[in-house]
């Protein structure tokens, strides 16, 4: 049979960087994708303001001198959901790290979508002691989806640090995909061909 204007599979993906926050030492993001709901960093598990911050990016201070990663670590923290009827598909996590003499040596990415249950990277990540703005390019490639009421609640855990006034210093965050409408997706068990611009048959 022939439908007419079968739009779930005419939708494209609206291809972006979901959020993204460059260098605003308040930790304000400097953008969302359309159809996106997106909150400013944050800093969580006692975490704090470092109190000699860079004069650029996202200071923080209190991370402990444990050597094993754990989900109640400190870390920083940005949240983004979809709007209503949307969805996100998660690709990956960019983001510049650097450290001060006394700052967590290890690094770890994870994210959770029901707030409770924790993806990580499974391996620690090494930061150099370095000068302010002269961070390390840390990528991380994934695959999820989020689709309200979930929240994809995104976190970079720090830790080995030798004091508590240590300083980890974040620039360019990036989280990276694209949002779909979720009418878009065709049922599994339907398929089409012979798709015109205002009709497609089904089978």
């Amino acid at each position: 049979m022939l439908i007419a204007g079968v739009t779930f599979l005419l939708h494209t993906a609206v291809k972006a960087q979901l959020l993204s926050y460059t260098n605003s030492t308040g930790g304000a993001l400097a953008a969302v994708a359309p159809h996106t709901i997106g909150t400013n960093l944050t800093r969580v598990n006692a975490v704090v303001s470092a109190v000699v911050p860079c004069i650029n990016g996202f200071s923080s201070s209190g991370f402990l001198n444990t050597s094993m990663y754990n989900a109640t670590a400190g870390a920083i923290e940005t949240t983004i959901k979809p709007a209503s009827g949307y969805v996100l598909n998660v690709s990956g996590f960019t983001a510049t790290l650097r450290r001060n003499s006394q700052g967590p040596s290890k690094v770890r990415f994870a994210y959770s979508i029901d707030g409770i249950n924790w993806v990580d990277q499974l391996i620690n990540q090494t930061l150099p002691n370095a000068m302010c703005d002269s961070g390390l390019i840390l990528n991380w490639t994934v695959s999820a989806s989020v689709i309200l009421p979930n929240v994809l609640r995104f976190r970079i855990f720090g830790f080995k640090a030798s004091g508590l006034t240590g300083v980890l210093q974040l620039l360019n965050l990036s989280i990276n995909g694209n949002v779909l409408p979720v009418n878009c997706v065709a049922p599994a068990n339907l398929f089409a061909n012979s798709i015109t611009a205002s009709s497609a048959r089904l089978n």
